[in-house]
């Protein structure tokens, strides 16, 4: 009897843990955006995203998203000065970045695309991709949809 008890035991902690750790390591819930920017503003370093990869080359979309590029990184000038911010843009071969870290920027030959998630999911970032859903916050990333008729100047961290 002590050993049925003491293996049921044993497995519901395994349960457990294997359950807190998926929680941990999966849950992508959204969040209030405040908890997004909170994140973003207290985090050391933080990283814009543009991904292409579903645009072909020089369509209005694909232009759109890079124009949204921009205009984060011209509303997020302060990020740079302080040296918190990377971005990176990714097509259908690979990923460009460009790093504005500690006051020191560097621009790096392309990586592939997983090593570029690698690299910009450390940190809070703001994925840029193409659709025409609302903008998603979770707790350490956004993600924004960009479509065809995109207005320049929409996408900005403070307004």
């Amino acid at each position: 009897m002590i050993d049925k008890k003491f293996g049921a035991v044993i497995l519901i902690v395994l349960l457990s843990l294997i359950l807190t750790i998926y929680l941990l390591l999966f849950n992508n819930t959204q969040t209030d955006p405040s908890v997004f920017f909170k994140n973003w503003e207290t985090a050391d370093e933080v990283g814009l995203v543009l991904d292409i990869t579903n645009t072909n080359i020089g369509t209005e979309v694909q232009t759109n998203i890079l124009q949204c590029g921009t205009d984060y990184i011209s509303s997020a000038g302060h990020l740079i000065q302080q040296g918190k911010l990377s971005y990176y843009v990714i097509d259908q071969h690979e990923c460009y970045m460009e790093r504005h870290i500690n006051m020191e920027t560097s621009s790096n030959t392309p990586v592939s695309t997983s090593s570029c998630k690698k690299e910009y999911s450390q940190h809070p970032y703001i994925l840029v991709v193409p659709g025409n859903s609302a903008p998603e916050f979770y707790e350490n990333y956004a993600v924004v949809y960009i479509n065809q008729d995109y207005i320049q100047g929409q996408c900005s961290l403070y307004g």
